[in-house]
Order: structure tokens, then C-alpha cells, then sequence
């Protein structure tokens, strides 16, 4: 199993021994990478520069969720190249609501990391791994992000 690892001294997010074998592209959040499977536009890994400094610190609320994979929705896939990054805003337009000032909150004990709109009750949210759930409005779009990293190292130099 590959662990998703935050590393507080080059506020980095990044999978050890990450191996994607599949031709893929990328949406970024600012400097956080979607990876996505290019043939089907399903969400296959997050990872990159990601300062929580930045981060509000506070409990995270946890929507109840159904295991599954996230697939782009309104959203041409041919429209992308294999290793390509784009912004999400600029892709998809109508996520700059939830994502444009990409609020961040740390639940430090807990070890989650929230980005985007908090996720109500009525929302569809999917589990796409142990380490990703993603909350959709009712346009299938997404709306917030919710990331658990395995493991958070050099935290001493937050």
C-alpha cells in the first residue's frame, strides 16, 4: 500500500513509492495536483506543494460517505494532454465558488485536511481511497476535498 506522506519542511503532500502506470493528467488548486487517469477522468492520486501555514486550524467535520471513484463530470477529456497540468478554476469554471480563495482548514488532531466548501448533509461525497474523500454539489462538481495523509513528518518545523 502506498502511504500518503506530509512533510512540514518542504510542505510537500506525495505518495512514497508512487507508481502511477496509467497515462495521466493533472488539475492544480494553486500548487496541489489532481491527478487524474486521462481515458476516463477518474481521480487517481493528490499530491504537491501544499503550505499548511496557511492552513485555519480547527475540527473538520467528516460527511458520511460511500466508497467509489471520483470521474470528472462537464468536463471534455480531450480536451487534455498526458502529463499536462491545468488550473481546476480555468477548466472547470464553475468550481471557482468553492476553490478560488481554496479555504484550508488543518484538524491537526486528527490529522485532515479540508479544502473547499464545507460538505452538507444532502451533498453526494465519495471515499475514492483511505486518504481522499471528495464532496460534489449537485452538479456532480466538486466542491471540497477532504485529505487524511498516512503519515505527517517534520512537523517540529511548523
Amino acid at each position: 500500500m502506498k502511504e500518503m506522506i506530509y512533510d512540514f519542511a518542504i510542505h510537500t503532500l506525495y505518495y512514497e513509492n508512487q507508481d502511477i502506470r496509467v497515462p495521466n493528467f493533472s488539475l492544480a488548486i494553486d500548487t496541489l495536483e489532481l491527478v487524474f487517469e486521462i481515458q476516463t477522468g477518474k481521480l487517481l492520486c493528490i499530491q504537491g506543494f501544499f503550505p499548511l501555514v496557511q492552513a485555519s486550524e480547527g475540527n473538520v467535520n467528516l460527511p458520511e460517505c460511500k466508497k467509489g471513484d471520483y470521474l470528472l463530470h462537464n468536463f471534455d477529456l480531450s480536451t487534455c494532454k498526458q502529463d499536462e497540468v491545468y488550473d481546476l478554476i480555468k477548466k472547470i469554471p464553475q468550481t471557482q465558488k468553492y476553490f478560488e480563495k481554496a479555504p484550508i482548514k488543518y484538524d491537526k488532531e486528527r490529522g485532515i485536511i479540508q479544502i473547499g466548501k464545507e460538505t452538507g448533509e444532502n451533498e453526494i461525497v465519495i471515499e475514492v481511497s483511505d486518504n481522499i474523500i471528495c464532496g460534489l454539489d449537485q452538479n456532480s462538481d466538486l466542491e471540497s476535498i477532504y485529505i487524511f495523509p498516512t503519515r505527517f513528518i517534520n512537523e517540529t518545523t511548523r
